[in-house]
């Protein structure tokens, strides 16, 4: 949502440091012959009175209504709340049909799961009575519900091969790699509960106290 546009311009690398004096760079990538690729800001065009199709107030007031709407599921007595994202939330019971419908602002029945792991943020998996349903941000493989259900372990952890495109701008290339995901369980966001066989059964809010996350709980 930033209003600064930035532009680009391919040059000889010997005018580059001229440039860089005049102008706010942000990127400079060197393609090898002699040219580079330089990323920058004009002051000029920063203070124009052009009209940017752009508005920080609505999509801040957006995201907070967002936040404000979804709390309503999440404060429901008698409704036990597993995973919620943006715009959706899974949850133990059916909702009240007056929040079902196709109306904005209404929400619309995904999965049902017959067993379901939650393993991080857009880490899940579920089994429905037809077919399994995985969803893993970043992975193009997908995995069984049995290998995600394995996470669950203490320190356990998979290692998935799979292919990876890079750029090679200077050589004007693509180039596919094989590369390793590794799909594991963390305690950055919230603290980690396991039970007496050392599996995952819940997690906790992380305590802060004076700036520092306490050991202790």
């Amino acid at each position: 949502m930033s209003p600064d546009i930035e532009s680009v311009q391919i040059m000889d690398e010997e005018n580059s440091f001229k440039f860089a004096q005049k102008y706010l760079v942000s990127n400079i990538v060197n393609l090898q012959n002699g040219k580079i690729i330089i990323t920058y800001l004009d002051e000029k065009e920063r203070y124009s009175n052009r009209t940017l199709n752009i508005s920080v107030p609505i999509s801040a007031a957006v995201t907070g209504y967002s936040r404000i709407h979804m709390s309503q599921f999440k404060l429901m007595r008698g409704i036990n709340v597993f995973y919620s994202d943006t715009d959706s939330i899974d949850l133990d019971k059916p909702l009240d049909p007056k929040f079902i419908g196709s109306e904005i602002g209404k929400m619309k029945l995904e999965q049902i799961f017959k067993k379901v792991v939650y393993l991080a943020p857009k880490v899940y998996g579920g089994v429905t009575s037809e077919y399994e349903y995985i969803k893993i941000k970043g992975l193009n493989n997908p995995i069984s519900f049995d290998e995600l259900s394995s996470l669950l372990v203490k320190d356990s952890k998979l290692e998935i091969p799979q292919e990876k495109w890079y750029r090679d701008i200077s050589a004007g290339q693509i180039s596919i790699k094989n590369d390793i995901y590794t799909l594991m369980v963390t305690d950055n966001k919230r603290r980690l509960i396991y039970d007496s066989n050392n599996k995952l059964v819940g997690t906790e809010p992380l305590l802060i106290e004076n700036g520092l996350i306490k050991k202790e709980f």
